[in-house]
């Protein structure tokens, strides 16, 4: 049991509390949401740009030794972010319309809680491999100018 003063807080209080936090956490879904619906789109369109300026280099004979590895990773990154922005984010969004609330609310064992943890962490697993691979294709960039 929490020990609440009576001077300080009332039911009331609380109860706006609460109501203003789901309201909070709601918003931050919605808003988060968006952002990767917008992201999966920003990151369709560079991988088409990259792999132009890749092909055009190539024609042009700058760097047409490193064409097959760079094109097979910004291919890659573009598959990822495909299969996340196409099949996982829409499996989550359908999830939480499902759900109704807050996936935190259900029950610890309930199995739709699970399931949404796994959908989550594969979503964040393929941002991070895309993070990874843009580090990587940075790095090369880097060496080639050195």
């Amino acid at each position: 049991m929490i020990y609440r003063p009576p001077i300080l807080t009332s039911e009331s209080e609380e109860s706006t509390i609460a109501s203003d936090a789901v309201r909070s956490i709601r918003t931050a879904d919605r808003v988060f949401g968006e952002s990767l619906k917008r992201y999966h789109v920003a990151s369709y369109v560079v991988a088409g740009l990259l792999l132009a300026c890749l092909i055009g280099m190539a024609a042009v004979g700058d760097g047409a030794d490193r064409f097959a590895a760079r094109g097979a990773l910004i291919t890659t990154m573009l598959i990822v972010s495909l299969y996340s922005g196409m099949g996982v984010s829409p499996r989550i969004e359908r999830m939480q319309r499902e759900i109704g609330g807050s996936v935190a609310a259900l029950p610890v064992d309930d199995a739709r809680r699970g399931q949404f943890g796994r959908l989550h962490a594969l979503s964040t697993a393929l941002l991070v491999a895309d993070g990874v691979g843009a580090l990587v294709l940075m790095y090369w960039e880097a060496r080639r100018g050195m």
